[in-house]
């Protein structure tokens, strides 16, 4: 059930929640982009861009260069949030699941080609030609990932938790020992 819920939840941030900030080089407009939408306010109007749209102009060549390869690292960003959703929501039995570690390493890699996506348009200090960019929700992408990831078994929590299982055998044998 608390998979459940967790799942719910990283699908409703998915699709609402803003996670980029940027400004359009001469400050010619601004937008806020999502998983799997933006919103831009130019001097030509207001657009509502879907990812889908944006892998239409990569593919019809009507946006080039390295704006069509930060649009093409954003998209695949967003298909690894789909597929992580996907792993989340097959395997609802067994909330400790292989499934849902995996979903959470996932959702840590698609974060960073977010982060990536933003530099390759923007720079290395996401600042340039192009604009400005301030990916905040990023990190907190990496972070929903992290805790996904570490919730599960195979991390290292999980050995630590079989020492101390151990050492309360041990102590357990020594008390009975003793008496």
């Amino acid at each position: 059930m608390v998979s459940c819920i967790r799942s719910f939840l990283l699908l409703v941030f998915s699709l609402f929640a803003p996670i980029n900030f940027y400004l359009i080089g001469d400050s010619s407009g601004f937008g806020i982009q999502s998983f799997f939408f933006r919103y831009q306010k130019t001097y030509m109007g207001d657009n509502f861009i879907t990812i889908v749209r944006d892998a239409e102009y990569v593919i019809g060549g009507i946006v080039t260069g390295k704006t069509a390869i930060a649009y093409s690292i954003w998209v695949i960003g967003a298909l690894i949030i789909v597929t992580s959703l996907i792993l989340l929501f097959s395997d609802q039995e067994d909330e400790h699941s292989h499934l849902a570690r995996m979903s959470g390493f996932f959702i840590m890699g698609s974060g960073a080609l977010f982060l990536f996506s933003c530099i390759v348009q923007y720079g290395l200090l996401f600042y340039g030609s192009s604009g400005l960019s301030i990916p905040f929700g990023v990190p907190l992408v990496i972070f929903i990932g992290y805790l996904f990831y570490a919730d599960f078994p195979g991390t290292a929590q999980n050995g630590v938790n079989r020492i101390n299982s151990e050492s309360v055998i041990l102590s357990t044998r020594t008390i009975e020992e003793e008496t």
